[in-house]
């Protein structure tokens, strides 16, 4: 689904939402102004330490999620070809965590087991791949 012509705040509303709903959600930017939701690829976090909120409060959220997306942006001004915020559900917790999305399965989990990341997420097949 693309977002990119939601504004600002419906992007932080549907996010939100679809963290609750669905366990998580991925937007994906590569210019740092437009985000969507990835459709393949392997995301790999850790670009930044994770940092997390409650459920229940969607005020931290928002907050939480302006950061991340001033990371992302940063990221794409340093020469990232891609940066995703990824949001999961943990404990009565939402994980904020900044994230690459690469094509090749082999290069996220090596990139993954260098950053110290337990696992990477397929997105098209929707599931965690573990760091052996």
């Amino acid at each position: 689904m693309s977002i990119q012509a939601l504004a600002y705040e419906q992007i932080r509303f549907f996010t939100y939402g679809k963290t609750l709903m669905d366990g998580g959600c991925s937007l994906v930017t590569s210019d740092g102004e437009t985000f969507f939701q990835p459709t393949y690829g392997f995301i790999v976090g850790g670009i930044v330490p994770e940092d997390r909120v409650s459920v229940n409060d969607a005020e931290s959220f928002g907050k939480k999620l302006d950061e991340f997306v001033v990371l992302a942006r940063h990221e794409m001004r340093t020469g990232a070809s891609n940066a995703i915020v990824g949001t999961w559900v943990d404990s009565g917790e939402i994980v904020f965590d900044l994230c690459n999305s690469i094509d090749d399965e082999d290069e996220a989990l090596a990139l993954a087991k260098a950053r110290g990341e337990k696992a990477i997420y397929d997105i098209e097949n929707q599931k965690e791949i573990f760091v052996k």
